[in-house]
């Protein structure tokens, strides 16, 4: 995922950009009980 190769259907982000999709992600997934339960130290 943090790498840059391209494939079909890849979009070109920054590292920085990346980092930032990652954060918002996890943000959004502890919202959901059951990622909490499935990832509980996350």
């Amino acid at each position: 995922m943090l790498e840059d190769t391209i494939t079909t259907g890849s979009i070109k982000t920054t590292d920085e950009e990346k980092m930032k999709l990652a954060e918002e992600s996890l943000a959004w997934n502890k919202t959901h009980a059951k990622f909490t339960e499935l990832f509980p130290d996350v």
